[in-house]
């Protein structure tokens, strides 16, 4: 009956404890991990990997500070680090921000004044200073853990949604990383569920009825029941382990590096961000193309033209899809450039009519090309979009281009110069289209659905889509993005990776161009900003689609 007394014992014990609680919170560290093996992109990698490396590093730094034998200065410090580091994570953490900080902020002046309080008294206040020590620690490790289970199920929600199929369950080629984040979230519960008995552990008194039998020896032994070399023997039973040290260590060492690691690719790639200011083009060349100025003042409009039909998910039939063409009426030769316009909405609203759909339209038709401004299924029902309402507005965008290609005679057009141009959802479905090999069946079937060019407004490759193991990217599209600094809804670094992306993929800063608005949020698109972008937009397109052929018709 005594050993699974003893092993019971040893199992509640502080030190058993807090090692269970460093292997669980080495967890965050595998899921920037499990995104690089599946995505392949090391810029979301690394904007994962630096909060939670950071966070696994503060879990092992507030532990131990709650070892026994750490002295009272180094638990001082290493917990001000764990608290430190936390704030760090938290702030940088785009869900948490400023409200965050101000909580870790306020840990920290509390430990602060408590350590200078305590300085400052007699050697009498030893044991307030041990007691705030144990508050903070207590406080902190409670506030980790439920944010733990928070931010897990967070998690696991937002895999939920972003990597369903259009019936809900997750995509096959997905299934994998869900399961670990389950298991991630597992591991989140086990830790909250484990946090009482380690604070019993800590805060627990000397004549604690569960104090182990070990520790009851060791204080007899001050008194004079056992002999010297027994109480050093026991002594050196009490401190943590070799094993322990060299795991507490290692662990340490993975997460500074891994956050060093992350943090030097985040700051080369965010700090020294590739692209270009919107001011140092302020003076960039216009374009000097025919398609370039008003060639016609008079447009003429045709409405809701059906360019194919898909089954929505929403309104559980099938149904229509339709677009608007706007074409110059003095088009210069018999063949003009098309623009596919694609509005946004986060594919859950918006609509062809929107003022801004409208106002680019006129424009562009204005300036010689025949626009084709399209609806499509608006199959999203959550801010975090479901990974197949974003494969079918690309599927009917690809639809809509066959249409062209298609009706190209009719309308005038050159069925190999179409470029799409989309803002916020319509400037991911503009940018995603080439880089997806499944056609959908939204109609106009056998028919290329390639665009020679995409322009977005806050826009990304949506890498959910574009990194399933089972979508081959086939050709690479010339891309020009107009994004803020300060997006909250389409995150800047989105649009560093999709850039560093087509980079990588040999599509030079020539046609791949990414232009950043300061002192704007989500769609930068003000009377200033239009009036910049515009002729830089056209000039764009001039090159990379070669329009002066066309002016020489």
């Amino acid at each position: 009956m005594d050993a699974p007394r003893k092993a019971m014992q040893g199992m509640l014990s502080k030190q058993w404890l807090l090692r269970c609680h460093i292997l669980l919170g080495l967890r965050w560290c595998f899921v920037p991990l499990t995104v690089l093996l599946l995505s392949g992109s090391v810029l979301v990698a690394c904007q994962l990997g630096g909060h939670y490396a950071a966070w696994s590093l503060a879990l092992l730094l507030a532990y131990g500070s709650a070892v026994g034998s750490t002295k009272a200065s180094v638990a001082s410090i290493l917990l001000t680090l764990a608290l430190t580091l936390s704030a760090a994570a938290l702030f940088c953490l785009p869900m948490m921000g400023r409200e965050a900080l101000a909580a870790m902020i306020i840990y920290l002046v509390v430990m602060i004044s408590g350590g200078m309080a305590c300085r400052s008294q007699k050697a009498t206040s030893q044991g307030f200073a041990a007691k705030l020590q144990r508050l903070l620690f207590a406080a902190w490790a409670a506030g980790e853990a439920v944010l733990g289970i928070a931010v897990s199920a967070g998690l696991l929600y937002a895999a939920s949604t972003l990597l369903a199929d259009e019936k809900g369950p997750i995509e096959r080629q997905w299934v994998f990383f869900w399961r670990l984040l389950c298991i991630n979230c597992a591991a989140s519960v086990l830790s909250f569920v484990m946090l009482p008995l380690l604070l019993l552990r800590i805060f627990r008194e000397p004549k604690d009825a569960y104090r182990p039998q070990m520790e009851l020896q060791v204080i007899g032994a001050c008194s004079g029941e056992l002999e010297p070399i027994e109480v050093k023997r026991l002594s050196r039973n009490l401190e943590p382990s070799c094993c322990a040290r060299r795991l507490f260590i290692g662990s340490a060492a993975a997460c500074v590096a891994c956050m060093v690691l992350s943090t030097t690719v985040f700051l080369f790639f965010h700090v020294m961000a590739p692209g270009q200011s919107l001011e140092s083009l302020a003076k960039a060349q216009v374009c000097d193309s025919c398609f370039c100025g008003n060639v016609s003042l008079d447009v003429g409009m045709v409405y809701d033209l059906k360019y194919g039909s898909a089954y929505s998910e929403r309104h559980g039939e099938e149904v229509d899809l339709l677009l608007d063409v706007y074409r110059p009426t003095a088009a210069r030769g018999s063949k003009a450039p098309a623009v596919l316009l694609i509005h946004g909405g986060n594919f859950i609203g918006g609509s062809k009519q929107a003022g801004i759909m409208e106002a680019e339209a006129l424009y562009f038709a204005r300036a010689g090309f025949v626009v084709f401004n399209m609806n499509y299924r608006l199959e999203g029902s959550t801010y975090l979009v479901e990974l197949s309402a974003v494969r079918d507005a690309v599927h009917d965008a690809k639809a809509a281009v066959r249409f062209i290609v298609d009706q190209a005679e009719s309308f005038g057009v050159d069925p190999t110069r179409i470029a799409a141009w989309g803002e916020s959802a319509g400037g991911i479905t503009a940018i995603s289209m080439n880089s997806v090999s499944s056609e959908g069946s939204s109609g106009n079937p056998g028919l290329s659905s390639n665009i020679s060019a995409a322009v977005s407004l806050s826009g990304t490759m949506w890498p959910f889509l574009v990194a399933s193991p089972r979508n081959k990217v086939l050709r690479d599209t010339p891309w020009f993005n107009v994004h803020s600094k300060a997006d909250n809804v389409v995150y800047p670094f989105l649009a560093v990776m999709t850039h560093v992306y087509l980079l990588a993929k040999g599509v030079p800063d020539p046609e791949n161009r990414l232009v950043w608005v300061s002192g704007a949020e989500h769609v930068p698109w003000s009377s200033s900003v239009r009036a910049t972008v515009r002729p830089m937009v056209l000039n764009f397109l001039s090159d990379v689609m070669n329009l002066k052929v066309l002016c020489q018709v």
